[in-house]
């Protein structure tokens, strides 16, 4: 099964994968009611977003997604990611009569 993907944006566009599993059925989910890992970074002082890895043991961890530092992470729903500094990013369609011919970008050959 695939991972939802959400693109999120503090300043620069950070992507990451969500913490659920995608399921055909979710095609009607919206942001504010997928939730993410979140924690407290000592090292960047504020909440942020999480991402997941494995120690030397194997035992799964949830690190910093900025400074990979250990973060002790909680469910936190997208729609209270804002509160922390992120927010959605929309990608610009490429596809023809969206504005990239016309400015000379057109990707046809």
């Amino acid at each position: 099964m695939g991972r939802f993907r959400a693109c999120l944006s503090l300043g620069l566009a950070v992507a990451f994968w969500g913490a659920f599993t995608y399921d055909p059925g979710m095609d009607a989910v919206s942001f504010s009611s997928v939730e993410f890992a979140t924690g407290h970074c000592s090292g960047c002082e504020r909440e942020v977003l999480t991402h997941s890895d494995f120690d030397s043991a194997g035992a799964e961890q949830r690190l910093c997604v900025h400074c990979d530092a250990p973060i002790d992470a909680e469910m936190t729903k997208g729609s209270a990611l804002s509160a922390y500094g992120y927010d959605v990013v929309e990608p610009k369609a490429s596809a023809c009569g969206t504005g990239g011919c016309g400015s000379g970008r057109c990707g046809r050959s």
